[in-house]
C-alpha cells in the first residue's frame, strides 16, 4: 500500500471507522457498526444496567456519601468525605439495584452492578440516537486516488471500473500546494464518464460523514 492510499486508510481509524487490508494493495476495505434505523454510532465497549438499561458512566459512587467518583482515581478514596467504599453503581436512583438495600449490598460485593465480574451488565441494546434495537456492520470498498485537478475521466485513473464492486467508493485526494483536501464518489461513476469534483471537503471527517451519514431525529438526513 502506497503512503497515500495509507493516510487514508488510517485517517478512517482516527475517526472510529475500522479498516481491512487485502492481497490489493490499491484497495481496503472500511467498517463500522452502526444502528440500522438512523446509522447513529453503535458503541461496542458501552454497557448498560441489566435490570433498568441505564448507560454506563464509567464513575465509582461512594457509598457513604453518593458523590460520584472518576474510575482513573487511582487512591480509591472519595475526595468528598475520604470512604474508600467505591462501587461502579447504575446511575440510575430509581434502578432497583439502588432501592434495595439488601439487593444493592449483595451486588456491591461484586464491585457494583457495571464491575466486568457482576453479571448485572449487558452490552448496547438500544440506539442512543433513535432507541432502535437493530444494528449493522456498514462496509465499503474504498480506492484512493490523488490529482492536482478539478477534473478528471477514466483514463487518468488507470483502473478498471468493471472491477469495482456495488459498494465501492473513490476517495480523491486534491493535492494543492501543502493543502490536501477530498472528495468522494461511488465507483461506478467513473464508468465512461468526466468526472467534475463539485463537493470539495477540507476536512476529513467531512468524507467518514458522507459514508456514514446519521439520520437526525427530526427525520432529515445530513447527507447522501
Amino acid at each position: 500500500m502506497n503512503s497515500e492510499t495509507k493516510s487514508v486508510a488510517y485517517a478512517f481509524v482516527a475517526n472510529g471507522v475500522q479498516i481491512y487490508l487485502g492481497d490489493d494493495d490499491n484497495k481496503f476495505v472500511t467498517s463500522k457498526l452502526v444502528c440500522n434505523n438512523c446509522g447513529g454510532p453503535w458503541y461496542m465497549n458501552l454497557t448498560e444496567c441489566f435490570l433498568c438499561g441505564s448507560i454506563n458512566k464509567f464513575l465509582f459512587r461512594c457509598q457513604d456519601c453518593e458523590e460520584f467518583v472518576s474510575i482513573t482515581n487511582s487512591s480509591r478514596v472519595c475526595g468528598n468525605c475520604g470512604s474508600k467504599k467505591l462501587y461502579l453503581t447504575c446511575p440510575n436512583n430509581d434502578c432497583i439495584s439502588n432501592k434495595n438495600k439488601e439487593l444493592s449490598g449483595e451486588i456491591n460485593k461484586l464491585g457494583g452492578v457495571f464491575n466486568k465480574l457482576s453479571g448485572f451488565l449487558i452490552a448496547q441494546q438500544y440506539c442512543l440516537n433513535c432507541g432502535s434495537q437493530e444494528h449493522i456492520y456498514k462496509n465499503y470498498i474504498i480506492r484512493v486516488i490523488t490529482t492536482t485537478s478539478d477534473v478528471l475521466s477514466t483514463n487518468e485513473i488507470l483502473l478498471n471500473s468493471s472491477e469495482w464492486e456495488i459498494d465501492s467508493y473513490v476517495i480523491l485526494r486534491l493535492k494543492r500546494k501543502d493543502k490536501i483536501r477530498y472528495s468522494v464518489f461511488k465507483a461506478a461513476d467513473f464508468n465512461g464518464k468526466r468526472i467534475e469534483l463539485e463537493e470539495i471537503y477540507d476536512n476529513f471527517s467531512k468524507v467518514v460523514e458522507f459514508l456514514y451519514p446519521i439520520l437526525v431525529q427530526n427525520g432529515s438526513n445530513s447527507s447522501q
